[in-house]
């Protein structure tokens, strides 16, 4: 409380004196600093209590798991002596052996590590339930939750399974994807690529719910070809209505086209192929991508270079610090065949998460598409594959060369000056490099000519506004003094009807007097 209300008590009180009012005042001040000290005591003390009741719940916690993981080894072992000494017969319902497969992590595939679990428990020829009960102890986080969701009567390892795959596993079109694109890689044999796309093959099959019989192969084939000579929507509705066969495609696909019209189906046209001779010129490093023709006067176009082109970009100054030495580029296949390219990649420090994911072999996996980088002539390239199949493999570029092909793709000819999303695009479809949008993004900014010609900036011309209509002769008048000589003046007297001037001259007078 304040000193004034203490001061109000003293005099109701009936204190008068004023070194009287002054102890009372201090005096229940220090009461008051007191009460306060032992509340804060009060709160430590039970904040304290607090702590070690938490510790202690902690150390019981610690102790049951503990004593979990004593019973388990100890159940193992028993399980282990009971085998050895039952000559390696089957385990037990009511024993859980243990197997050596470490715990699903989520981003790894889900089809290979069930493969290899059921492969496990038919060498240890597991049954039913010890397959259910080692199956969920391989799973902890969202898997495990998903789990738990199953009713209790119904959860059996193969719905366990079947909902582990819907969540993690791979769609038929996915499956389908994965065999059609699937190519050699580098140190790969052909019969390793051979057994690997027959496991593409066998989840493909296994997704559709094909047999693998040589009927249903046949069915695959037909159902996939017939696909691709239909319109997406009829597509969907053979997914939507679960058409097993391609019999049942092709009815339920007259049908759609008797009712629609046959114009919906993809019409292939066959290239035109052109009759007669064609002059053209062949340049051996070209860095356009299509050349019209030459005109009378200019500099041959075989003979164009990109370093020529003028332009100003700003050297930030991180790549001032760095010091990078910037090498001039006349096309892309100067850059990858170039000699110290691969030295340059596996030296450069900024290309030190590239070459990790490299060693690694990881797999980046987005909404439209994957990544993953790879090495071809001892040159690392970014792999990228899309949901449609369509792979493109992007060089990766070191530090000492990203000017350079930033000048390739946006003072180019073709490159033309453009913004910084088209300049992006541009050299993407060719390069890759970690930051690559940022830094292109700053060097379109700091572009010399695109400063002066951008019209981003600039004042924007007067709107026009209509003139007043003129109904009659002389309704609008204007008139303007004319100095003719040194002496005289003339009075110009126009109308804004039609062109009628007319004209007075006079000695030099002063405005008003005219």
């Amino acid at each position: 409380m304040s000193a004034g209300v203490y001061v109000e008590e003293a005099k109701l009180m009936g204190l008068e004196d004023p070194m009287a009012i002054v102890d009372y005042v201090s005096k229940r001040q220090a009461e008051e600093r007191e009460e306060r000290a032992r509340q804060r005591e009060r709160e430590k003390e039970e904040r304290e209590e607090r702590d070690r009741q938490r510790e202690h719940e902690l150390k019981m916690q610690q102790m049951k798991i503990e004593e979990e993981e004593r019973n388990r080894r100890h159940q193992l072992e028993m399980v282990r002596v009971q085998t050895e000494t039952n000559g390696g017969s089957p385990a037990q319902p009511s024993t859980l052996p243990h197997i050596r497969l470490p715990a699903f992590k989520e981003g790894e595939r889900i089809e290979p590590y069930i493969h290899r679990f059921e492969d496990l428990a038919e060498l240890y020829q597991f049954d039913e339930a010890t397959k259910k009960l080692h199956f969920q102890s391989l799973f902890e986080g969202k898997p495990l939750e998903i789990l738990h969701r199953l009713d209790a009567s119904d959860k059996t390892y193969l719905s366990m399974k079947s909902a582990l795959m819907r969540a993690y596993g791979l769609t038929v079109d996915e499956a389908k994807l994965q065999f059609n694109r699937a190519m050699m890689q580098d140190k790969e044999t052909a019969a390793q690529f051979l057994v690997r796309l027959s496991g593409y093959l066998d989840q493909w099959l296994e997704k559709d719910g094909t047999p693998n019989t040589k009927e249903g192969l046949r069915d695959l084939v037909l159902r996939s070809q017939l696909e691709k000579s239909c319109p997406q929507d009829l597509v969907a509705q053979f997914k939507i209505h679960k058409t097993k066969t391609a019999e049942q495609m092709a009815d339920k696909a007259d049908a759609h086209f008797s009712a629609f019209g046959y114009h919906t189906r993809k019409q292939w046209k066959k290239p035109v192929s052109s009759l007669g001779k064609i002059t053209a010129a062949v340049m051996v490093n070209p860095i356009f991508d299509v050349i019209i023709g030459n005109i009378k006067g200019v500099r041959n176009s075989c003979g164009a270079d990109a370093a020529t082109q003028t332009g100003c970009v700003a050297i930030t100054r991180s790549m001032e610090k760095r010091k990078v030495e910037l090498t001039p580029l006349t096309s892309v296949s100067d850059l990858i065949n170039s000699q110290d390219i691969v030295q340059e990649q596996k030296s450069d420090s900024s290309l030190e998460s590239v070459r990790r994911k490299l060693a690694e072999k990881s797999l980046n996996r987005s909404f439209n598409e994957e990544t993953c980088f790879i090495e071809r002539n001892k040159r690392i390239y970014r792999r990228v594959l899309a949901l449609n199949g369509e792979e493109r493999l992007q060089f990766v570029v070191p530090a000492r060369y990203r000017l350079a092909v930033f000048r390739l793709g946006h003072h180019s000819a073709l490159g033309g000056h453009m913004g910084q999303k088209k300049t992006l695009d541009r050299i993407q479809a060719e390069f890759f490099w970690p930051g690559m949008g940022q830094e292109i993004s700053r060097l379109v900014r700091s572009c010399d000519i695109c400063q002066k010609t951008s019209d981003r900036g600039r004042v924007k011309p007067a709107p026009l506004k209509p003139m007043p209509l003129i109904s009659e002769p002389f309704e609008r008048v204007a008139v303007d003094i004319v100095d003719q000589s040194t002496r005289e003046q003339a009075m110009d007297v126009s109308t804004s009807s039609h062109s009628w001037i007319s004209a007075r001259g006079g000695q030099k007078q002063c405005r008003s007097e005219i």
